[in-house]
């Protein structure tokens, strides 16, 4: 029986959007480990992450603590400059 990963979930449509734009993040588990680098893709299960030295680890969804953008996005940094 297969698993739909339920695309009508904003958090679903996110992780899709730094797969799409390829945003480094920062991923934390629940076992204390912190990785960097790059969501490649996600199942209902699994996210696919591959850290800065082309790493893949595969990270079961229920250990993770928490994802987040690891730099700042352009529209930003050039709104700063002014």
């Amino acid at each position: 029986m297969a698993i739909d990963l339920d695309t009508s979930l904003p958090s679903i449509r996110f992780f899709q959007e730094y797969v799409k734009n390829k945003t480094r993040l920062e991923l934390q588990t629940t076992l204390g480990e912190r990785l960097v680098g790059n969501l490649m893709w996600q199942d209902p299960i699994y996210f696919c992450f591959q850290d800065e030295e082309g790493h893949q680890y595969f990270v079961n969804r229920e250990l993770v603590v928490y994802i987040k953008p690891t730099e700042i996005q352009n529209s930003e940094s050039e709104d700063s400059d002014e």
